[in-house]
């Protein structure tokens, strides 16, 4: 199973733009949380990171569904995908 995570900047955006944006990419299966495998436990993300976990084990091929997730929002953004084999956190708030 590969792990990706996601940054994405929208340049002069609003709330509301991020909104449709975590919708857009939810429906690529990119959410905005991360999951304890320890725990079990989920967490949200910061506003701007997003995690793909699946089947899906070409990195370009997970950069071109958040990028044409991102453009049904805008087309002035930032976009990173990286592939991790683990992360590390604090202060994010448990769902």
């Amino acid at each position: 199973m590969a792990n990706y995570m996601i940054i994405v900047e929208l340049h002069n955006a609003s709330t509301e733009d991020y909104k449709k944006l975590h919708s857009a990419l939810a429906d690529s299966n990119i959410y905005r949380v991360i999951k304890n495998i320890e725990t079990g436990k989920f967490y949200v993300l910061p506003r701007a990171c997003y995690q793909y976990i699946g089947d899906i084990s070409n990195i370009e091929v997970i950069r071109c569904s958040a990028e044409n997730a991102i453009k049904t929002v805008t087309d002035t953004y930032e976009l990173v995908v990286t592939q991790s084999l683990g992360a590390s956190w604090a202060g994010l708030t448990e769902i």
